[in-house]
Order: structure tokens, then C-alpha cells, then sequence
């Protein structure tokens, strides 16, 4: 993925894509899918919670050892490992909940996970976690993952001509 701004949003829009598409290839259609911080009012029926537990940085970032000709641009590629949850809540939990917990390993879903730059390193079990509401108790499952996601940025960078060693100048050769 490549962008110049902060990696929280394309992370983001990479999880509820891969998770839509996900939910797609397991039959299930129109089923809502929400973030855990987001504020936004919860669906009447069953829905999904992507909740970001932790992003860190896996190792430094690779860097190219060359500037682009034309546009000077420096581009390096950053890894990191996300700890999501998964959370499911309604009438149709336990369905979707393990249905998700086992399809996220066939081909279908691994390939979806891997156009949004995504790769699942590790699974937790799955957990029954009702939630009680202000009139009864609301059937819940949640489950985490353990993801990589790396970011390809470029970045405008000046490049050097002219070296002074010792009060010697020296221009640099550049070959396009």
C-alpha cells in the first residue's frame, strides 16, 4: 500500500475491506461491521466489532538504496504487526463467529486478506462473551488475530552534488 500520510487509516480501511470480503465468501451478506472506538450506534441485528488492540513496528523500515530519476523520490517499505479482535454480537453469533474463526485459513479468505496487504501470523481461540443490555442478555463470540501489514511510501528527498573534502570540492557524477 502506498501513501504519504499516517498508516492508521489505510490500516483501517484494509481490516473492514478484508473482513467485508470475508464475510462474503462465507455467505454472509449485509451483515454489519463496525469499529470498536468508532461511536457509531450499534445495529439492530447481528453485527461485527473490529476492535485495534495494538500496532507496532516489526524491525526498521527497508529502505532503496537509489532515488528515482525523475522525480527524486525515496521510497522504503515499513512492516508492522497488528493485534486485532474480532468480535461478534447478535442472535447469529455463534454462526458467523466460527464460521469466521474456521474460514480464515481456506484460500478464499487468505487471498482476500492478502489483496489488502494483510497476513494473519496468529489465532486466539474462539470465546463466548455475551454482553447484557439494558433488557436482556445479547448472544457474543470474539476471537484475535495477529496480522502483518506493510507500508510503501515514497518521499521526496534532494540528492547530493558536490562533496568537500579536506576545502576540495568534488562534484558528484549523475547518470540518468
Amino acid at each position: 500500500m502506498e501513501f504519504t500520510g499516517g498508516y492508521l487509516e489505510p490500516i483501517m480501511d484494509s481490516l473492514y475491506d478484508a473482513t467485508e470480503a470475508m464475510l462474503r465468501e462465507n455467505a454472509f451478506r449485509d451483515v454489519p461491521i463496525i469499529f470498536a472506538t468508532s461511536g457509531a450506534p450499534v445495529p439492530k441485528n447481528t453485527y461485527v466489532v473490529l476492535d485495534i488492540l495494538e500496532i507496532s513496528q516489526m524491525g526498521r523500515s527497508d529502505e532503496s538504496t537509489y532515488l528515482t530519476a525523475e522525480e527524486k523520490l525515496l521510497e522504503f517499505n515499513t512492516h508492522y504487526k497488528i493485534d486485532l479482535r474480532i468480535a461478534v454480537r447478535g442472535d447469529s453469533a455463534p454462526n458467523i463467529a466460527s464460521s469466521l474463526h474456521h474460514n480464515i485459513n481456506n484460500r478464499r479468505c487468505f487471498e482476500e486478506l492478502m489483496k489488502r496487504n494483510l497476513g494473519v501470523l496468529n489465532k486466539s481461540s474462539l470465546r463466548r462473551a455475551p454482553q447484557l443490555r439494558e433488557t436482556r442478555w445479547v448472544e457474543g463470540y470474539n476471537f484475535d488475530l495477529t496480522l502483518t501489514f506493510s507500508v510503501f511510501t515514497r518521499q521526496s528527498y534532494d540528492w547530493v552534488e558536490y562533496i568537500s573534502i579536506n576545502g576540495e570540492v568534488f562534484k558528484v557524477p549523475y547518470k540518468e
